[in-house]
């Protein structure tokens, strides 16, 4: 929100106009107009390691090169990795969107199903307050996150085949995300795209080895290679 300093209150006939409530109407007819110049699609573009979210390392090179084309002004990615929305210049042409759209799913493999007047409901009202939603540049936190929950879930795993790993839980799998965070996201917090999981793996391996004891280690290697970092079943 734009914060208005307090001036003089001017008296047009009989009507008193501050610059606040100006300010307030000006943004709010700001926000209306770009609405109308809103499109959402379906997208593709969940986390297989974490399906709840979106993946920060595949949507961030789409979201970069949709604002990279003259017709973009903002392209943003839902939380859940289902939805993208793209706000267009005020002067694109629908030539020029269709155009846009044909281009960036060609380039990168990826569908874009336009929502419908009634699906579209349901993400216009988060986008509004851009509750839960992700431009290029923010996609790193889905990255962590990604980490965070990764961490979490091989821990659960070697807890469940060797219980005597369960204090060091906790500490481990804070060690393990330490280790998975600048795999994933870089110096400026920002998603990388190509992670090399075979280095990776061996990394978690090392920052394990240092914390169990060999009967741990072996199911924390059971953990982590057999299943991968992918959530198996109904996994978390």
């Amino acid at each position: 929100m734009h914060k208005f300093k307090l001036l003089n209150v001017i008296l047009l006939g009989a009507t008193l106009v501050s610059p606040a409530f100006a300010g307030r109407q000006e943004s709010a007819a700001g926000r209306t107009a770009a609405s109308d110049r809103t499109t959402f699609y379906e997208v593709p573009l969940k986390c297989p390691a974490a399906p709840q979210i979106a993946c920060g390392g595949r949507s961030k090179p789409v979201l970069f090169a949709l604002e990279r084309r003259p017709a973009v002004a903002e392209a943003w990615v839902n939380r859940s990795g289902t939805v993208v929305a793209v706000v267009w210049k005020a002067d694109s042409t629908a030539a020029a969107r269709t155009a846009v759209i044909d281009d960036i799913a060609s380039l990168h493999d990826l569908p874009f199903r336009e929502l419908g007047k009634d699906e579209r409901l349901a993400p216009e009202q988060t986008f509004a307050s851009r509750t839960d939603w992700y431009r290029s540049a923010d996609t790193g936190k889905l990255s962590e996150e990604e980490a965070r929950i990764i961490a979490a879930r091989l821990v659960r795993r070697l807890v469940a085949e060797a219980p005597t790993a369960a204090p060091k839980a906790e500490s481990l799998s804070m060690r393990l995300f330490d280790v998975m965070r600048p795999e994933v996201v870089d110096d400026a917090g920002r998603s990388v795209g190509h992670v090399d999981l075979l280095t990776l793996q061996n990394k978690l391996l090392t920052a394990a080895r240092d914390q169990l004891d060999a009967a741990e280690f072996s199911a924390f290697e059971d953990a982590l290679i057999l299943p991968g970092f992918r959530p198996i079943g109904d996994e978390p």
